[in-house]
């Protein structure tokens, strides 16, 4: 049976319930005296604390959705508290604690996040918040409690989670910076010295993210940004600062479902970045470290992928171009945006990581990319196919700062497909395109003519078989001779093969000079080329279902499988299969990725000369287009590049790399107990941190942990109210949503806040 009762009989139970709790826990002591309890509305959040009057006490600021306000409890104020008073026009019971008075700065619409920090170095606090309505809203505080007008960033589109904003000095130039966490994009706004804002975008992988953290996670005393993925199973993330003050790949890692919140907390003597989480429907507490894997521990290990989302609606998918545009000898990505009329600019830096993504104007609808030097001036172009503006263009990186617009070449037809290669008869690399042209469908090899500088036609093939607009080309060499051969590849059909020949003409093979079904149905990024470190050069692989094979020329002049590799999982057909020397020996290993998978395989040669699985390693999904190794050089080590429809990888490989790692668990012995999240903070004053685990939704229990070095074990518990005496007027029970461990009165040992359906509940020490 559930009673109805009043919410001073609510106050009562609470009263009773937790009053003045004592715990003795080695030398020291953790208790806490109350609760005192403040009415408030039901629709609040995003509890924080803060002294915003400058009066040495410090206050309490939320969020009051219910009358779309900022409410303020400003402690200690007699002045407020009189004024309150002399407005009240009937006598009522007081039932709060004269020490807050509430005084609220109006908005006028709801709010998702908010954040309390002195955002312009005036020692004044000023009052920061995310909303649907204007994106993000700053309000600085004038003198006498009086607010200035909100300035609004209405064009940004914040996440709608309570803990998806935050305010640090992310640069540490002196200069406080503002974090936001949108739908799909990690959004920071770097402050000038002049009070401005330059505001940067970084796409991320998906959507609906929270539980936003700053924290330095790999200890180069930069500040790193954590947050969660809902709904996935690598819901981990942390972007790391590049040295540039830029942030860029995403890293991935698998927690076993955990729940909305995770909570960063200090160890005594250990400099590891601890984190503890609660896994979903069990009363069950998670923590871990991160730390730096390291290659001697396994010689077999690699990196988890940097994930670089793609800043583009997926319309269609996109086309890449990889080389070294900007000219400081390192690879570099620029990715097609169909829909956007423009291209994304992925500059490497030299750690190999890759900085913001810079969108330049192009042709609509960029259909294909290619970078190359035409020219032989010593700086690649890049050139752009679009066709259904029917143009061919060339791009340049001027000024170090910009990619140009297409400059269309002078040719008849239109554009349909691009790839650079280097041809024998020319020192240079050459452009091969295909064209449609009077209904009919040309290859043409395009070189840059020295002398006057203008673009000629060297050589051109009409595919009379190709009836229909394929879906890429790609250079490999498929038989060996060192020149690089075409491919043309045709959904549901078999590819087309042009072999280069020393004079550097292209050839047409016809389909009996090469096996049955052998190119069937192939996509680009099906076919891969690389050397297994085995003496016979690079060979050409490609992929099928559970298996792939690699392919050569025969002294017949025709085409066929040299070597098989089967994979354990046959049911999924085979999206990458590239020879990487993982362990730095001799011989090189297979890394396969299978199309709708989440790991990768390493297959390792036996004595039998077989290759068979040897290792796998779970490194999320990807819809793969293509993959690559780059080689390494003198700037870097050798790099694994997967390109996908939303996204592309990069794998450093033999680099030490971050890792996360769990390294204990906590049950709860209490009955019927789950908890829904924990929270961090010192509540003895020992330098190490305690958690405070919360089962908001069943029992209403909070339970105090603490680590002694080995293990972590239970300090106090103690229930916030009984759930069968109250029936939720608002429909739910889930309560306390939100606790925040800060010091309220000035004794320098933290107390407790706990926001319960519409009470502050305050614990003090």
């Amino acid at each position: 049976m559930i009673f109805k009762i009043s919410h001073q009989l609510i106050i009562f139970l609470c009263l009773f319930l937790s009053a003045s709790t004592v715990l003795s826990a080695d030398d020291k002591s953790i208790n806490f005296t109350g609760p005192e309890i403040y009415k408030l509305d039901w629709n609040t959040r995003s509890v924080s604390g803060a002294d915003i009057d400058n009066n040495s006490a410090k206050d309490i600021i939320l969020i009051n959705n219910d009358q779309t306000k900022i409410e303020i409890l400003y402690q200690n104020r007699a002045d407020l508290y009189r004024k309150k008073q002399q407005l009240q026009k009937n006598w009522q019971p007081v039932l709060e604690d004269s020490r807050f008075v509430k005084k609220g700065l109006v908005t006028g619409f709801k709010m998702n996040a908010l954040a309390v920090v002195d955002i312009n170095a005036d020692n004044r606090t000023d009052l920061i918040v995310s909303s649907k309505l204007h994106g993000l809203s700053i309000y600085l505080q004038k003198e006498n409690d009086q607010w200035h007008k909100a300035r609004h960033f209405d064009f940004l589109q914040p996440s709608t989670h309570k803990e998806s904003l935050k305010v640090v000095d992310i640069e540490q130039d002196g200069d406080q910076d503002i974090i936001l966490l949108g739908k799909e994009i990690l959004y920071i706004l770097y402050q000038d010295a002049n009070n401005g804002f330059t505001i940067k975008q970084y796409p991320l992988s998906e959507s609906n993210y929270f539980s936003l953290k700053i924290v330095d996670i790999n200890k180069d005393k930069r500040l790193d940004i954590v947050y969660f993925a809902r709904n996935s199973r690598y819901s981990l993330r942390v972007n790391l600062q590049n040295s540039d003050g830029t942030f860029g790949a995403e890293r991935m890692f698998a927690l076993p479902t955990p729940n909305e919140q995770i909570s960063f907390y200090r160890q005594k003597g250990s400099d590891a970045v601890s984190l503890a989480y609660v896994q979903k429907k069990m009363n069950l507490v998670n923590v871990g470290h991160f730390s730096l894997n390291h290659k001697k521990n396994s010689p077999y290990s690699i990196a988890l992928p940097h994930v670089y989302p793609l800043a583009m609606d997926g319309v269609k998918s996109p086309n890449y171009a990889i080389g070294d545009l900007d000219g400081d000898g390192l690879k570099d990505i620029v990715v097609g945006d169909y829909k956007g009329a423009q291209v994304w600019f992925y500059k490497q830096q030299s750690n190999g990581q890759f900085s913001n993504p810079i969108a330049y104007p192009s042709f609509s609808a960029v259909e294909a990319l290619a970078i190359a030097d035409l020219d032989n001036d010593g700086h690649n172009e890049l050139f752009s196919v679009s066709k259904k503006e029917k143009l061919l263009g060339v791009s340049s990186f001027i000024n170090n700062n910009r990619i140009t617009y297409p400059e269309p070449l002078d040719i008849s037809g239109q554009p349909i497909a691009l790839t650079a290669s280097p041809v024998a008869s020319s020192n240079t690399m050459s452009l091969i395109t295909l064209y449609k042209h009077k209904k009919k469908r040309l290859l043409r090899i395009i070189q840059k003519d020295a002398v006057s500088a203008s673009w000629k036609t060297v050589q051109e093939v009409e595919l009379s078989q190709l009836k229909f607009d394929p879906s890429g080309i790609k250079t490999v060499d498929i038989n060996h001779d060192g020149l690089y051969d075409l491919l043309i590849f045709i959904m549901q059909k078999p590819a087309i093969v042009l072999l280069q020949r020393s004079n550097g003409e292209f050839s047409l093979i016809k389909d009996k000079n090469f096996s049955r079904g052998l190119l069937d149905n192939i996509k680009p990024g099906d076919m891969t080329m690389g050397a297994l470190g085995n003496g016979e050069g690079k060979q050409v692989f490609i992929a099928g279902k559970g298996f792939a094979r690699a392919i050569g020329w025969s002294k017949k002049q025709q085409l066929k499988v040299l070597d098989q590799y089967n994979t354990v999982d046959k049911s999924r057909r085979v999206a990458s299969i590239l020879p990487v020397n993982v362990d730095q020996d001799e011989a090189k290993e297979l890394l396969i990725y299978q199309a709708n998978s989440e790991r990768l395989e390493l297959y390792k040669q036996d004595e039998t000369m077989v290759f068979r699985a040897l290792n796998s390693y779970q490194v999320g999904q990807i819809d793969l287009l293509d993959s690559y190794v780059w080689p390494a050089s003198k700037k870097q080590k050798s790099r694994i590049v997967y390109l996908g429809s939303d996204r592309f990888w990069i794998i450093p490989v033999g680099e030490n790399d971050i890792s996360f790692k769990s390294t204990a668990q906590f049950e709860t012995s209490l009955d019927e107990v789950y908890f829904d999240f924990i929270t961090a903070g010192d509540l003895d004053q020992d330098h190490s941190d305690e958690l405070i685990a919360i089962d908001s939704s069943y029992s209403h229990m909070v339970e105090i942990l603490s680590f002694n070095g080995k293990q972590w074990r239970s300090l106090l518990n103690f229930e916030l109210f009984d759930s069968l005496s109250l029936d939720d007027e608002n429909g739910t029970t889930s309560a306390p949503r939100e606790l925040l461990v800060e010091d309220f009165n000035d004794d320098q040992r933290a107390d407790l806040l706990f926001i319960v359906h519409d009470r502050l509940l305050l614990y003090s020490r």
